[in-house]
């Protein structure tokens, strides 16, 4: 039996090695020109990136096209933007700030922007990602905890919440609607 299970983590080895092996991958340096610090953090089927970046007058979000071209954008009167999720429609969605807290947007690939709304008093919000369909995830925070969220696309809110978690985030979205995500119970491993 033992020398089985050598020959079975063998096997799994050679078979998994050239998929792992140097040269089988290409890294490709992500700068927006002028920033102090980028940060990619979407991609989309087409090979667009979204994110967001850090210069001298504060934090904006960043789009960059499959061939290499940056356009950046902020939210009119924020005093920060970042991007968290593009679709392969080219919308997109993140946060910004307005001096008080972070809400959540969804900028259209023509460019418009439509501020996304939460709940009750919610202090923060923050979409982390979008289907083709429209549809987003993210993350809202109220006086009762941080909740996870779904928005349809015709704008109603589904909130997620896990019995016994005062912390809920979804964080990805795929094109059946089927979200990820993470929640803390606060006990310990």
């Amino acid at each position: 039996m033992r020398h089985l299970g050598f020959h079975l983590y063998l096997a799994l080895v050679i078979i998994a090695s050239p998929l792992i092996l140097p040269g089988c991958y290409s890294f490709v340096t992500i700068d927006v020109p002028g920033a102090s610090r980028t940060t990619a953090v979407a991609i989309n089927n087409a090979g667009e990136i979204v994110g967001s970046f850090e210069n001298d007058t504060g934090t904006h979000g960043f789009l960059r096209s499959s061939s290499g071209n940056f356009t950046t954008f902020d939210i009119p009167g924020a005093d920060g933007t970042e991007g968290h999720g593009i679709n392969d429609i080219g919308q997109i969605v993140g946060d910004f700030g307005d001096g008080r807290q972070f809400l959540g947007f969804l900028r259209e690939s023509t460019g418009r922007f439509t501020t996304i709304g939460f709940p009750g008093k919610a202090v923060n919000g923050r979409p982390f990602g979008i289907n083709n369909s429209g549809e987003l995830v993210g993350e809202f925070l109220d006086a009762i905890g941080r909740h996870g969220f779904l928005r349809r696309s015709d704008g109603k809110l589904m909130i997620i919440d896990i019995p016994g978690s005062s912390t809920v985030a979804a964080i990805g979205l795929n094109n059946k609607g089927q979200a990820t995500g993470y929640f803390d119970t606060g006990t310990e491993f």
